[in-house]
């Protein structure tokens, strides 16, 4: 090999190691800047999950706070009413109003105790001849008018009754106390009807009551939820007119209560409620007006024991 061959053998050598140098060195930096991308997105994601579970627990801390303001106050209005000078409000009820009163309270839970399922299409009143227990009861003891929550109208009642009965699996009421009480120092008379509705969660009741379950970040909740039974704790609060009607009709559902025990976390909890169909006052659907936060206008309490 002549001294000319072998300079220019050590320049080839020479070239191949800083291209493989600087090819090396590009690839580092590609390599930096993959790591240094996916670090802030861990950090994002991070920051993003500490938020929303900063954001759960002020709610949870908001509801215990605000039931056990709610205790305190039925704690006061529990021992006012025991003193002699709440006694002239009452209305003075005979015997006979007293009994169809609590009578027809008790009909019209014996007649919706497993829901609501027509026939016939809506609107089903008014009918000259209902066939149905359901109608002919809304016939004869609901007002025509009859206001629950932001409706109004027995078709809108029955209309509400027939979508617990269909959005869930299956639907049974068990009273466990009925008594009269006063409503706003108003003549009309008032029963309240303490039970517990049973519910079974199905697709239907995700697809029309929690329809953002279905997103795949819910699996899990719905894969805990999909075929369990509900006990649901309910108050219905049943106003008469002087003809023994139900001229207004207001519920109360405590669903917090009732899925706890299948969720094991408040977190949780909440987030089946945040957007589900359900309105303040327990209507169902995808048309009633759906509280945009975990509270649901104190409609569902959480219970701080």
């Amino acid at each position: 090999m002549t001294p000319a061959d072998f300079h220019q053998e050590n320049s080839i050598d020479s070239s191949s190691g800083d291209s493989n140098s600087a090819t090396t060195s590009s690839d580092l930096e590609r390599i930096e800047r993959r790591r240094a991308l996916t670090r802030t997105r861990q950090l994002r994601y991070l920051q993003k999950k500490r938020q929303y579970e900063n954001d759960l627990m002020a709610s949870v801390a908001t509801l215990q706070t605000e039931v056990r303001q709610l205790q305190q106050y039925l704690h006061q209005l529990q021992s006012a009413g025991s003193t002699p000078s709440f006694l002239p409000s009452l209305p003075t009820w005979t015997g006979a109003a007293r009994s169809n009163i609590l009578q027809v309270a008790q009909s019209f839970v014996r007649c919706f105790h497993s829901g609501f399922s027509p026939t016939e299409q809506a609107p089903w009143l008014p009918c000259v001849s209902p066939e149905q227990e359901h109608i002919r009861f809304a016939q004869q003891s609901i007002h025509p008018d009859v206001r629950h929550g932001e409706m109004h109208g027995q078709n809108s009642f029955l209309e509400q009754w027939r979508r617990y009965t269909t959005f869930f699996g299956a639907l049974a009421l068990v009273p466990s106390s009925f008594e009269l009480v006063t409503h706003d120092d108003e003549p009309e008379s008032v029963c309240r009807v303490q039970l517990t509705m049973s519910l079974d969660l199905v697709s239907t009741t995700f697809q029309n009551v929690f329809p953002h379950l279905l997103q795949p970040q819910h699996a899990s909740l719905r894969s805990l939820l999909l075929n369990q039974r509900i006990h649901v704790p309910m108050t219905l609060m049943l106003q008469f007119n002087d003809e023994g009607q139900v001229v207004r009709y207001d519920q109360s559902l405590d669903l917090v209560e009732a899925l706890h025990p299948v969720l094991g976390s408040y977190r949780d909890v909440a987030v089946v409620l945040q957007d589900a169909h359900i309105s303040a006052c327990g209507h169902i659907g995808s048309d009633v007006s759906s509280p945009r936060n975990v509270r649901l206008a104190l409609s569902f309490l959480l219970n701080v024991d």
